[in-house]
């Protein structure tokens, strides 16, 4: 389910940065809950304060993007 969410975003996002910047971890951590991946015999998934953290880190890349865009916009 996340990962069809996220599926037109990720191509342009650099995984590895977004999880160090905004979770602290690794991107194979990140990975790992997006795709629910088995870990230790379960699957991953983000805690509910995670789910918030990753709906704010995208706003966040929302925000800065449009602030570009709007730069360039003639």
């Amino acid at each position: 389910e996340i990962r069809k969410v996220l599926a037109e975003t990720l191509p342009f996002i650099s995984v590895s940065e977004f999880a160090k910047q905004y979770f602290g971890k690794s991107a194979s951590w990140l990975h790992q809950r997006i795709n629910g991946n088995e870990v230790h015999g379960k699957s991953a998934t983000f805690t509910d304060s995670e789910m918030n953290t990753l709906a704010n880190a995208l706003k966040d890349v929302a925000a800065k993007l449009n602030k570009a865009a709007s730069i360039f916009a003639v």
